[in-house]
């Protein structure tokens, strides 16, 4: 909470309001959902997302609610699963139909083994013949995601490793991303998204962390999914 008098001319550079910051340039700190309310200054500001005093924070286009009760949260507040019943229905994309309206899911995970068949996300549709499901897979052999009628089945961890994946939906192919190269892909026709989950399904639950997962509303670009493995690959891998 910031607090100025009513004399305080905010054009000055003296009062900008900080609400995180880092001295190190090469640092970047991303704020969701910052609401400011302002008084009476020198300088006004747009009160397109103005409120009382009496007020709480304004709807926003686009807000969701996502039920986090069957997951579980390390000391950094980051997601970790138990391999058991961890799980999260995110309730997005439902009804959504990504061969006509394209998504990407980002998401750093780690597994905690390299036994039985887990998965990171999984995106249902009825248990019909086609069904997202991304597992966990580095390089070379073994296909870590599928549309389920089309030969592909869950398979073990092939290590304990972060890794930073990238599934874009572009409306005909999924394309997996594994640490900002394109690792492998998917043909995929018309279907509806039941649901969206993170740390898998039924007996596929993910056993291990993850601490970053994203969901854009169109496809990104190769160039993109690198930049953003640029920004993370510090913090994890």
């Amino acid at each position: 909470t910031y607090t100025t008098n009513s004399v305080r001319d905010l054009s000055q550079t003296l009062a900008s309001i900080y609400m995180y910051g880092h001295y190190n340039v090469r640092a970047t700190v991303k704020v969701a959902d910052v609401q400011f309310t302002w008084g009476s200054h020198p300088v006004q500001f747009s009160a397109e997302y103005e409120r009382s005093a009496t007020q709480g924070l304004l709807d926003l286009t686009g807000n969701s609610t996502i039920d986090i009760s069957n997951a579980s949260f390390d000391s950094n507040a980051e997601m970790t699963f138990d391999g058991t019943d961890d799980t999260i229905n995110t309730g997005l994309f439902s009804g959504r139909n990504p061969a006509t309206d394209p998504f990407t899911i980002e998401a750093v995970v780690k597994s905690d083994t390299t036994s039985g068949g887990r998965m990171w996300v999984d995106a249902t549709n009825n248990g019909s013949n086609q069904r997202l499901y991304c597992a966990h897979a580095a390089t070379g052999t073994g296909t870590p995601m599928g549309i389920q009628g089309s030969g592909w089945s869950s398979s073990a961890p092939h290590d304990t490793d972060y890794h930073h994946y990238v599934i874009v939906m572009d409306g005909s192919v999924a394309r997996l991303y594994n640490n900002g190269e394109a690792h492998s892909t998917k043909n995929y026709t018309s279907y509806q998204i039941q649901a969206l989950n993170i740390g898998g399904r039924n007996t596929y639950r993910w056993f291990g962390d993850i601490p970053i997962f994203k969901l854009y509303d169109r496809a990104l670009t190769a160039d993109e999914v690198l930049q953003n493995y640029n920004a993370t690959k510090s913090r994890f891998l």
